[in-house]
């Protein structure tokens, strides 16, 4: 019970203030909110429990460029990738992208990095998965046609033409044989094209088609209080490469985006 109420109290503290009252029109609107202290949360055992069901949440963060550089430690030092089973490690490098694991014990520090950065949470995706399912976590939409670039497995690079559509993270949550409190996370980064009517009817009625950066990906084992975190491995990628879709965000100025997707429960 009291690690379920410090997993809520971790959640808690991603939330942003926004400020209470008018802001200010001098400043900018990511200098006026903050990240929430770490507080003790009460318990929610009055709740019902839905079984057989892992709860994520995705927060997306968004910080000024100038302050991306405050990150660097984040990675090099606080987080560990060493739990993670890439894909392609070199291609996943070559393609802009950096992921690291946290915990409930380290998220003090890491806090504390975001705070100094400036970091303000844009949008939670909260997730409801059963063992081997799966579900999308919505980065961006594209409104017109562009080539991305991104590394394939082989360390040559391909570019792929996109038109209207949505990139997005593709979450599967896979179960382990004879192990409690753990799953399986699956992460990629996808390109969703939807589907025209005539299509969707001799697709099964499918809303979108798929196109998988299978060189991207990577698979972790995950339990309740652990945390990914998922950002560029640099800022300054340009915005034809996936990299920049995923993490660049140029309106109203130009911002890095980062993603922590948090394991909050597992109901089972």
């Amino acid at each position: 019970m009291v690690r379920r109420s410090i997993i809520t109290a971790l959640s808690g503290i991603i939330l942003i203030l926004y400020g209470c009252g008018k802001q200010s029109r001098s400043k900018p609107v990511y200098e006026q909110v903050k990240i929430y202290e770490l507080a003790p949360s009460p318990s929610v055992t009055s709740q019902p429990q839905m079984r057989g069901l892992i709860e994520l949440d995705t927060y997306i963060f968004e910080l000024p460029t100038t302050n991306f550089p405050l990150l660097e430690d984040l990675w090099n030092t606080k987080l560990s990738d060493s739990m993670l089973r890439y894909r392609s490690a070199e291609a996943f490098k070559a393609s802009g992208f950096v992921a690291g694991v946290g915990t409930m014990e380290t998220w003090n520090e890491i806090g504390q990095i975001l705070r100094s950065a400036e970091s303000r949470k844009t949008r939670t995706v909260s997730l409801l998965l059963s063992e081997n399912q799966s579900d999308y976590v919505p980065v961006a939409s594209i409104e017109s046609e562009r080539t991305v670039f991104y590394a394939r497995a082989d360390g040559k690079i391909a570019g792929l033409s996109v038109s209207k559509g949505m990139a997005a993270f593709h979450v599967k949550a896979q179960g382990i044989p004879a192990t409690r409190g753990a799953f399986r996370l699956s992460l990629q980064p996808v390109f969703r094209k939807p589907l025209a009517s005539r299509i969707k009817q001799l697709a099964g009625k499918k809303n979108y088609e798929d196109t998988t950066f299978d060189s991207i990906g990577f698979e972790m084992q995950m339990s309740p209080g652990q945390f990914v975190l998922v950002g560029p491995g640099e800022y300054g990628t340009e915005q034809m490469s996936l990299s920049g879709l995923f993490f660049r965000h140029s309106k109203p100025r130009p911002l890095v985006r980062i993603y922590l997707i948090l394991c909050r429960n597992i109901n089972k």
